[in-house]
């Protein structure tokens, strides 16, 4: 079962939306893999305000996006981990390339990246990407079309009928 709760007002973050799209649906299928035949996947995002010297740069508001799985715990495994390639039959680490090419998307959006594994169960994976202050990047609107002139088909393959709907919407 896939479930969000998606805040309607967050900011917008300047970074390149086919490389979040990536990550996004990436993590989605790692987090799918995790789970052992039935269990929720829960997408968030909210805005976030830090405390001034809580966080080492000098940015404050960021926007998180946060996808929750009720699989295996990770409390006993390096967060390191996780991050490289994995080709094992270990069910808290689906095989494939781990989460390289989501932690790469985010730096590459000057984001961070963390798992929280506090309870039995379960993981929580966050994104957080640096808020764009009003008016640094306002596009002028006439200077683009309204719609861009596109052809061409994707083709996505996923044998899990609950991200397949997901990636639809």
């Amino acid at each position: 079962e896939v479930r969000s709760a998606l805040e309607p007002a967050i900011g917008r973050i300047f970074a390149d939306p086919a490389q979040i799209e990536q990550a996004s649906t990436h993590l989605a299928q790692y987090c799918g893999g995790r789970i052992q035949k039935v269990g929720t996947l829960t997408i968030s995002t909210a805005p976030v305000v830090m405390e001034p010297g809580l966080w080492p740069r000098h940015l404050r508001r960021y926007v998180r996006l946060t996808m929750e799985d009720s699989g295996c715990s990770l409390r006993a495994q390096a967060v390191d981990e996780f991050l490289e390639p994995a080709w094992d039959a270990n069910p808290s680490r689906p095989n494939g390339l781990g989460l390289f090419t989501v932690f790469n998307a985010i730096a590459a959006a000057n984001g961070h990246f963390s798992i929280e594994s506090e309870s039995p169960s379960g993981a929580k994976f966050v994104m957080l990407f640096p808020e764009m202050e009003a008016g640094v990047f306002s596009p002028d609107a006439e200077a683009r079309p309204a719609t861009l002139p596109m052809a061409g088909t994707i083709l996505f393959v996923e044998n899990n009928d609950a991200i397949r709907l997901l990636v639809l919407t």
